[in-house]
């Protein structure tokens, strides 16, 4: 569904280089290692960027003069867009869902800001996308022991740059279909759990003798149970009962 919008957009060449739409694309410093582990600030890692998904619990603190240069570059707003450039996570891309206060990427994740922050959950979709954004971030990444993505290609990337009225309006129709496929995978959730409780209420009455009504003339559990324990092994695999045996004496010669 998401490949089907991207090429609609690609069609109608609503297209430019991520250099153009952008504003700042940047990464954090390189030299605050004397400020790390104090203070009140955070510092935002790798760690933290997930696909569609910024998670801001695991927290660096950090503490470095918010009015520096490198603080005011590097401080995250609603709506930016981070992506591991660095390690084992390169590329992988999510927004800025709120404002955190004093939150500085780290220099390995680099910081996005559109010059339209409206259109941001669009390209991250559209990142997320392996068929376009994903796809072209993939292939821009270099080095296997460890990854890398530079500026110079993440620049270069082409992304949709379509009019807000139409962006929110893909993006209005992507989020009613994650909502009915949120929908339909806790109703199929339930309906697991249905089955598994009718499975084992199903147990419970066979072992009690509840599925089929009761034979006045069935022999009692406890009975057959003992005659089966009473029964030889080889019987009980032939299925035959067992013979009594019998002495036979030897013939006498004529």
């Amino acid at each position: 569904m998401l490949a089907s919008v991207f090429d609609a957009l690609k069609d109608l060449a609503i297209l430019k280089p991520l250099d153009e739409v952008a504003s700042v694309i940047t990464s954090g410093s390189r030299d605050w290692s004397q400020y790390y582990d104090r203070g009140g600030s955070v510092f935002v890692l790798a760690g933290n960027i997930r696909p569609l998904a910024f998670d801001p619990t695991p927290k660096r603190m950090i503490n470095p003069p918010l009015n520096g240069p490198d603080a005011k570059r590097s401080r995250t707003r609603k709506d930016d867009l981070l992506v591991t450039i660095v390690g084992a996570g390169t590329g992988e891309l999510c927004r800025v869902p709120a404002e955190y206060s004093n939150y500085f990427v780290c220099q390995s994740v680099a910081l996005v800001r559109l010059k339209e922050p409206e259109k941001a959950r669009l390209l991250e979709l559209f990142f997320n996308t392996d068929a376009h954004g994903g796809g072209e971030i993939a292939k821009a990444i270099y080095g296997q022991g460890r990854p890398h993505l530079s500026f110079a290609d993440l620049r270069a990337l082409t992304v949709p740059d379509p009019d807000q009225a139409i962006a929110r309006q893909i993006v209005d129709k992507i989020e009613r279909a994650f909502a009915w496929i949120d929908r339909l995978a806790s109703e199929a959730k339930s309906a697991r759990n249905l089955i598994d409780h009718l499975d084992q209420a199903t147990l419970a009455k066979a072992f009690r003798g509840e599925l089929v009504p009761h034979d006045p003339d069935d022999e009692p559990t406890g009975v057959l149970l003992e005659r089966i324990r009473g029964t030889p092994m080889r019987a009980r695999r032939s299925g035959r009962a067992p013979q009594s045996r019998r002495q036979v004496k030897p013939r006498r010669g004529r």
